[in-house]
């Protein structure tokens, strides 16, 4: 293949940039030399579907290109994936050579026999047996994979076409600003790093800065910007946060209960009450479970009360030196370990819980705060009537689709707040009902590049007869304020 053949796959630079990493920087055209040899060696290795697990550099760019430029189906593996995981992705993508800085872990996935190096720190290596290629639709480019948090990590194929035009909407949205240098925070094989910073940076001839994520002080994704987070906190000073899912990310090398410490530490700098709705990267191993459980409820400043109720209970707000309360909050765990979504067990014990409150104080309005959205989101984003940011389709689990009208049935629903996807930040009534996707808060999340990361924050007024509530997006730099425009949807795929 010739820099012809390379020019007709991958779309031409506005200017000549650089792909800086760790020790080594290459001009676009060093890029394009190297991609195209290697491009070859697959060409003559009649690779079917190609792995790509490896850390954040030059390197893992020049294979992505080259894959492209060879017709081979590319599956990247992010780091953080379990080896479980990686196996699944490995099966499901038909994947018979994997490329990788990690001759060890390759052979503890199967693939142990080396073929020729590929041309840089990579090495390749097939599997011990072939398990036979698995159709993939044509004109498949990239396996992306979603985290696998909610259950086997699932695949969505993409064109490459596709992913070079969406790269290429970004580079005329960002037309003028100037844009001279593109830092890589979030692993390579996560898609919106993979288009939004890789594909974005070469069109638009910005210099690509890959250094290792351990560098940038981010290990696997359970970064957490405590800094800007506990300025929000500093700035608005609230008198309860609640964390609604993901408040650590996953459980790697069965690290997840480490993080879950961590995470509780860091919650208790900020000298507030908080409440946490589990998400579903919220892991830890089965048998750590109640040791999870018990840290978040034996925490100083926790509202968690969760432990003997599969992680859903409720908060009563009271005024100071008040008999009863005001306001009530239900924190519901829809999303761990495999619920994706509402199921019976949350329903009914709602029913009960609303029971009691009824009995207890009659009619108490309250706030519901879950991960995973309902349907009604969704609704409520097609009628038109919403505000805000919807840049990503409302991710529904497979649970009950009633649940919305479960929770409005006991009359005590005034808001219902959900997480999950991290570019909607959007609101707005539906059928006498406040929904809101939360602002997205955590630093290792995706989605930073497209809505910066702040946090949402909830006015809660009882000096009147009827208490009642404003919400209002804040941002670590002072910033607060409603969306008044409606959502103008800019889906992202994947």
């Amino acid at each position: 293949m010739t820099s012809r053949g390379f020019e007709r796959v991958v779309p031409a630079a506005r200017h000549p940039g650089r792909v800086i990493g760790d020790g080594l920087e290459l001009s676009h055209g060093a890029v394009e030399q190297r991609a195209l040899r290697l491009a070859e060696a697959l060409s003559c290795l009649q690779v079917a579907a190609l792995g790509l697990l490896a850390e954040n550099g030059p390197d893992w760019v020049v294979a992505d290109l080259a894959a492209q430029l060879a017709g081979v189906p590319l599956a990247p593996l992010p780091l953080f994936f379990t080896e479980e995981q990686m196996r699944a992705v490995l099966v499901d993508a038909g994947v018979d050579l994997l490329l990788t800085d990690r001759p060890d872990l390759a052979a503890r996935l199967g693939f142990p026999a080396p073929r020729a190096p590929a041309d840089g720190a990579l090495g390749a290596f097939a599997p011990l047996r072939q398990t036979g290629r698995v159709p993939l639709p044509a004109g498949t480019a990239k396996v992306t994979f979603t985290s696998g948090t909610t259950g086997k990590p699932k695949g969505v194929c993409l064109s490459g076409a596709h992913a070079w035009r969406v790269a290429d909407a970004l580079a005329r949205a960002l037309d003028g600003v100037g844009m001279s240098r593109h830092l890589c925070v979030l692993p390579l094989p996560v898609l919106l790093e993979n288009i939004a910073g890789a594909n974005l940076a070469w069109l638009t001839g910005g210099d690509l800065i890959l250094p290792p994520l351990a560098s940038l002080g981010v290990a696997g994704g359970a970064g957490f910007d405590v800094g800007a987070f506990a300025a929000a906190v500093e700035r608005w000073q609230p008198d309860a946060v609640v964390v609604c899912g993901d408040l650590w990310m996953n459980n790697p090398d069965s690290k997840g209960l480490s993080y879950c410490e961590y995470s509780i530490g860091e919650l208790e700098k900020l000298g507030v009450p908080w409440a946490f709705a589990r998400g579903n990267h919220d892991q830890v191993d089965e048998d750590k479970d109640e040791t999870a459980r018990k840290m978040l409820t034996e925490a100083p400043h926790s509202l968690y009360r969760g432990a003997e109720t599969l992680d859903n209970y409720r908060v009563e707000v009271r005024s100071a030196g008040a008999d009863k309360p005001f306001w009530g909050i239900y924190l519901f765990n829809n999303a761990y370990p495999e619920l994706h979504g509402f199921h019976q067990e949350q329903l009914d014990w709602f029913a009960a819980e609303a029971g009691k409150v009824r009995g207890l104080y009659g009619d108490l309005p309250a706030f519901a705060f879950f991960h995973i959205p309902v349907i009604e989101f969704q609704y409520l984003a097609d009628s038109g009537q919403a505000r805000g940011v919807q840049q990503e389709n409302t991710t529904l689990g497979e649970g009950s689709p009633g649940a919305f009208a479960a929770l409005k049935k006991e009359d005590q629903i005034r808001a219902m707040f959900c997480g999950h996807n991290h570019l909607n930040n959007f609101y707005g009534e539906y059928e006498g009902v406040h929904l809101e996707y939360l602002r997205s808060t955590g630093k290792g999340g995706y989605g930073s590049y497209l809505l910066p990361k702040g946090a949402t924050l909830i006015e809660l007024d009882c000096t009147g007869p009827t208490p009642v509530f404003q919400t209002f997006t804040v941002m670590p730099d002072g910033r607060k304020f409603a969306y008044k425009r409606k959502v103008c949807k800019a889906l992202v795929d994947g």
